[in-house]
């Protein structure tokens, strides 16, 4: 079993949550943490406890917005946990990926998305447009 945690800056996981619930519906194994949401967030803490509340028997993704940014690095600090998978740049269509894979093995499914799905951006200028891709 597997649950995917959305992490960003803001309120950007629970939007982009949203927009997966219209297109696939509701994933009950997807949460989020909005971080720095008011002066009071303690994002050390959050992180910890959410580390340390993981079920040993189920697979953790944590998908991050920024890599390098306060809460990816924070989440890096737990990379040796048994079960967590870090992930940074978080899309609509990575995360598409990640909810509709049949993959079994985490590390496996993550690398192989990643792997063939490194056309997740792209610039789409008239110049590389041709009729025959109409």
């Amino acid at each position: 079993m597997r649950k995917i945690l959305l992490a960003t800056h803001g309120t950007f996981a629970k939007g982009i949550l949203n927009s997966l619930s219209i297109i696939m519906g509701e994933q009950s194994n997807i949460e989020c943490l909005c971080a720095y949401l008011d002066g009071e967030d303690c994002i050390e803490q959050q992180v910890k406890t959410i580390v340390e509340s993981k079920d040993a028997n189920v697979d953790l993704v944590v998908v991050t917005d920024v890599f390098g940014g306060s809460v990816n690095n924070e989440f890096m600090k737990y990379l040796d946990v048994n079960g967590l998978y870090l992930i940074s740049g978080l899309n609509l269509n990575l995360l598409l990926e990640l909810t509709t894979s049949e993959e079994t093995s985490t590390d496996k499914m993550i690398k192989d998305i990643l792997e063939k799905r490194n056309d997740f951006v792209k610039y789409c200028e008239r110049k590389s447009i041709s009729d025959e891709e109409f």
